[in-house]
C-alpha cells in the first residue's frame, strides 16, 4: 500500500472580528495484492489472483468566522461554512485458475483467466452555520444548523437537515466559588439535536437495479464459472432490489449532563444522560427468492437508545514537589437499546450470520439480538424432556441472546514518581452480554474440544419435566457409541443444531494497557541538543479473564457491522508492544 495524506489551507483576516479561511484535504492510496494457491494434485489445480485498487477522498471547507465584541460580558461567535466531500474508489483484478507449473504465482501461469472491475463514487455538499453565545462566563448557548445534499440518495429527495441547541450554566462562576476549598467548579448542561444521514457507502447504488458480472454454479468458495468465459461475456441482475424512494435516516438526541470539580481539582465528575431515537434506518431486508431478489433496500423502522455515561477522576495522593502522585480515572457506560418498530409486514431483519443462527433486528428486542432455535420449555421456563430422556427441540425460531452488555467500564491508575517516572495501567470491564460460540459448537460436534474429551463418558439426568409435567428422572449417556450420532448430545444440539446450546455470557476483565514512561532529568539533557527527552514502553491486551469458552468475545464474526454477537473462528485480538522515544528541540 502507498498512501498520501495532506492538506493546504489559506486564511484572510478581513477585520479584527471577521476571518475567512479555506482548507483542502486529500487522502489518496493505492493497494496492490497477490493471492495464490499452489497446485495440489487430487485437490486443487492451483490459482492466482491479483488486484489493484485506488481510493481518493477530497474534503474542502470554506469558513467565514465572525467574532464581534458586543460588551465586556456578552460574547458572540458565528461561523458560516460550506463543505464538499468527494470520494472515488476503483478496483481492478484478475483471477487465473489451472496453473501450469508449481511455485510460480504469476497470472501468465494460469490457463483460465477472468477479470473484474468495481468502482464507487460519492459526493456530499453541505452548507452550515454555528453560533456560540456566552454571558459573563457562566451562561453558554450553542446553536447549529446544516443542510446536506448527497449523491447516493434519489434525485429530488437527496437533501437532509441537521440541527442542535445546547445550553450550559456554570453556576459556580455566577456564585463566585472558584476559590472555594470544597467545590471549585459546577456546570449543568442540556442539549437537543437532530442529525440526518444518507446510509453510507454500503448503499451507494441502492436506488436502482443494476447488473453484475455473471457467475454460474459453485457455492462461492469452490467451483463455478465467472464470466467472461469460453469467449462469452455475460451479466446478471443484482440480487438486491433497489429503492428509488428511500428517505434519509434521522436521529434525534436529548442529552442532560453535569460537571463538578472538588477539593482543588483533586476530585471530579462528568455525568451524562441521553435518550436517542433513530427513524427510517436504511437497511437491506430479506425477500423470498421467488421474487427474483433476495434482499430489498428499505427505510425499516425506529430504533431507540437510552443510557448514562460517567467520567470521574481523583488524585488520592499528591506529595509536595511531585515526589509521588497517584491519579485514578474512571469511565462507566450503561446503554439500553431496542427495536421499537419495523416497516409494516416485516417481522425481523437479518443483519449477519447463518441460516440457523443470526444477528437480527426484532421488534421489542435489543438491536442485534441473537436469533435461532432452542429447547422446548413450559410456562415456568423448565426444559421439557422426551420419553427417551433427551430435551425436546422447540418449533420455530426466536431470540435467545442479547449481545449488548449490561454495562462497560474502564479504570486507569497512573503513578508519577519524582516528576519523571510515570507508570500506568488501564483495566477494562464488561458485565453481561451474550455471544453465540460457533467455534465451540462445531468443535464439540466433531468431538475435538476439551469439553467433549472430559464429558463424553458422562451419564446425566437432564433437569426438567416430562411432557405430562412430572420431573424427569431418565439417565442418558452424553455420547453412547452404540446409539450412533443420534445418541451424541453435541451432534444433536451442537453446530447447526440448536442456537441456544451455544450461547454464553461475555463478561470480562482485561488488562487493556500498561505503560512505563520516563522523562530524562534536565541535568542529563542540558549537554544535549534537546529541550526534553522521554522514553515510553507500552503493552496492550496483555491479559484477559472471561468465562466465554471461544475466541476473545471482543471480536465479531462480521467485523464492524450491524450484526454482532457472533463468534465462528474469529480472528483473535492481538497483543502489542511499543517503544516510543520523543525528543523536543
Amino acid at each position: 500500500m502507498n498512501r498520501l495524506i495532506g492538506y493546504a489551507s489559506a486564511n484572510y483576516q478581513i477585520t479584527e472580528w471577521a476571518r475567512l479561511s479555506y482548507k483542502l484535504g486529500l487522502d489518496h492510496y493505492t493497494d496492490r495484492r497477490n493471492n495464490a494457491f499452489d497446485i495440489n494434485p487430487g485437490r486443487s489445480v492451483g490459482s492466482v489472483s491479483q488486484s489493484l485498487s485506488a481510493n481518493r477522498d477530497l474534503n474542502s471547507d470554506l469558513l467565514l468566522t465572525l467574532s464581534p465584541q458586543i460588551t465586556d460580558k456578552f460574547g458572540l461567535s458565528i461561523t458560516l461554512g460550506q463543505n464538499v466531500f468527494d470520494s472515488r474508489f476503483v478496483s481492478q483484478g484478475s483471477t487465473g485458475t489451472t496453473l501450469s507449473v508449481t511455485d510460480f504465482y504469476h497470472i501468465s501461469n494460469a490457463a483460465d483467466i477472468t477479470t473484474g472491475e468495481t468502482f464507487f463514487r460519492k459526493q456530499i455538499r453541505a452548507g452550515f452555520a454555528t453560533a456560540d453565545l456566552s454571558y459573563d462566563d457562566f451562561l453558554f448557548l450553542n446553536l447549529t444548523g446544516r443542510n446536506d445534499w448527497s449523491s447516493i440518495l434519489p434525485e429530488g429527495k437527496n437533501t437532509f437537515q441537521s440541527y442542535s441547541a445546547s445550553l450550559g450554566f456554570a453556576f459556580t462562576e455566577l456564585l463566585n466559588l472558584p476559590n472555594n476549598s470544597f467545590l471549585q467548579y459546577g456546570k449543568l448542561r442540556a442539549s437537543y439535536g437532530k442529525v440526518g444521514n444518507d446510509g453510507g457507502l454500503s448503499f451507494i447504488y441502492a436506488t436502482t437495479n443494476y447488473f453484475n458480472q455473471a457467475f454460474s454454479g459453485g457455492d462461492g468458495f469452490i467451483g463455478g464459472i465467472e464470466f467472461p468465459a469460453f469467449g462469452v461475456n455475460s451479466f446478471e441482475r443484482s440480487t438486491v432490489l433497489g429503492n428509488a424512494n428511500i428517505k434519509p435516516e434521522t436521529t434525534t438526541t436529548l442529552e442532560l449532563g453535569a460537571e463538578f470539580k472538588f477539593f482543588k481539582d483533586r476530585l471530579g465528575f462528568d455525568f451524562t444522560y441521553f435518550d436517542q431515537e433513530s427513524k427510517d434506518q436504511i437497511i437491506e431486508v430479506q425477500l423470498p427468492a421467488t421474487t427474483g431478489f433476495t434482499d430489498a433496500v428499505e427505510n425499516a423502522g425506529i430504533l431507540t437508545s437510552r443510557g448514562i455515561e460517567l467520567v470521574a477522576y481523583a488524585t488520592p495522593v499528591k506529595l509536595k514537589n511531585n515526589v509521588f502522585r497517584w491519579d485514578i480515572d474512571l469511565n462507566y457506560t450503561q446503554v439500553e437499546n431496542g427495536v421499537e418498530e419495523l416497516k409494516e409486514g416485516i417481522e425481523n431483519i437479518f443483519l449477519a450470520g447463518f441460516t440457523s443462527t443470526s444477528s437480527r433486528a426484532v421488534v421489542g428486542e435489543p438491536f442485534g439480538a441473537i436469533f435461532g432455535s432452542g429447547f422446548q420449555r413450559n410456562d415456568n421456563g423448565d426444559l421439557i424432556i422426551g420419553a427417551n430422556g433427551w430435551p425436546l427441540q422447540a418449533t420455530g425460531t426466536q431470540v435467545y441472546g442479547d449481545p449488548n452488555p449490561d454495562w462497560v467500564a474502564g479504570l486507569r491508575n497512573t503513578f508519577t514518581i519524582a516528576d519523571g517516572l510515570k507508570i500506568g495501567a488501564l483495566l477494562d470491564f464488561r458485565k453481561g452480554g451474550d455471544m453465540w460460540c460457533g467455534t465451540c459448537g462445531i468443535m464439540n460436534y466433531f468431538g475435538v474440544s476439551e469439553l467433549t474429551s472430559e464429558k463424553r463418558n458422562d451419564v446425566v439426568v437432564f433437569e426438567g419435566v416430562m411432557e405430562d409435567g412430572t420431573p424427569n428422572n431418565t439417565p442418558v449417556a452424553l455420547a453412547d457409541p452404540a446409539a450412533g450420532l443420534g445418541g451424541n448430545y453435541w451432534v444433536l444440539y451442537g453446530f447447526g443444531g440448536l442456537t441456544e446450546a451455544s450461547i454464553y455470557d461475555t463478561s470480562w476483565i482485561r488488562l487493556r494497557e500498561v505503560s512505563l514512561g520516563y522523562d530524562l532529568p534536565s541535568k542529563i539533557t542540558d549537554g544535549l541538543p534537546f529541550e526534553n527527552l522521554s522514553l515510553t514502553l507500552t503493552g496492550r491486551n496483555l491479559w484477559l479473564s472471561t468465562d466465554f469458552p471461544g475466541i476473545d468475545p471482543e471480536t465479531n464474526l462480521t467485523g464492524a457491522s450491524n450484526g454482532v454477537g457472533l463468534e465462528y473462528f474469529n480472528m483473535p485480538n492481538t497483543k502489542s508492544y511499543n517503544v516510543a522515544l520523543r525528543a523536543t528541540f
